[in-house]
Order: C-alpha cells, then sequence, then structure tokens
C-alpha cells in the first residue's frame, strides 16, 4: 500500500493527474490514467518569448499533458 497524500500535505512527493493527452504524443487524446506527477516528472519549454509550458509524458500511452506549476506550489 502506499501513501498518497499524508496528513501533512507533502508538495515535494507530488500531485494528482489526469493523463488528458491535449498535447503530443503516441496518443494525442490521452488515456484517462490517475498519475502520481512529481515536480522531477515535469518536463518544461521557453518559447522565444519568455514564456514557459510544462508538462509530463504519460507512463501508459506516451502522451504529453500539459499542467500549471503553481500546481506543484
Amino acid at each position: 500500500m502506499k501513501v498518497l497524500k499524508s496528513g501533512k500535505d507533502n508538495d515535494s512527493f507530488g500531485k494528482e493527474f489526469v493523463c488528458k493527452g491535449h498535447g503530443l504524443g503516441k496518443k494525442v487524446g490521452g488515456c484517462g490514467a490517475v498519475l502520481l506527477v512529481k515536480p522531477g516528472d515535469v518536463e518544461t519549454h521557453v518559447d522565444s518569448e519568455g514564456d514557459n509550458s510544462y508538462w509530463f509524458v504519460c507512463p501508459e500511452c506516451g502522451a504529453k499533458t500539459y499542467v500549471s506549476w503553481n500546481a506543484f506550489k
């Protein structure tokens, strides 16, 4: 058994997200898997205008799901 959220909210452990796949990937539509995503699992890209994009890649279907970095704060 794995505790997903203990009595204290431990932000460094991760957050639950659903694979929606609204980015690029093998299955653009996503598979709907519920994932425990840690900050280290999130990839980032800075575009030419200095805007940041954050996403994780689903280990089940390979789709990218974009997230807000504020979700980990």
